[in-house]
């Protein structure tokens, strides 16, 4: 399992392993590690941790390039106690079974 670097435009703003992968709804999904540039931009995904997140310019990047995909969302519901998660929804290229085989 290899880590996925997670951008917002053009800045690095964490990473996650993508733990959990759902091969009917080419969906992966994991916990998020934050980088230091993502303290900038946290009050923003707090704000929008349950709405359309299309405006922060997400995508995520893994050992065979970026990954192309319908969205990707950040829960961030740190506020609460609990940690940050990552969903990236309709996984197309590179294909879903090369980025997760064992799911």
């Amino acid at each position: 399992m290899c880590w996925y670097m997670v951008f917002s435009g053009d800045l690095l703003i964490g990473w996650s392993r993508l733990e959990v992968a759902d091969r009917m709804k080419a969906t992966a999904f994991g916990s998020f590690v934050a980088s230091h540039h993502y303290e900038t931009l946290q009050p923003d995904f707090l704000a929008c941790r349950e709405d359309d997140q299309v405006l922060m310019g997400l995508y995520v990047v893994g050992e065979e390039g970026q990954v192309q995909a319908v969205s990707v969302h950040i829960a961030d519901y740190s506020d609460h106690g609990e940690g940050i998660e990552i969903a990236v929804y309709g996984i197309s290229d590179p294909p879903f079974d090369q980025l997760f085989p064992c799911s």
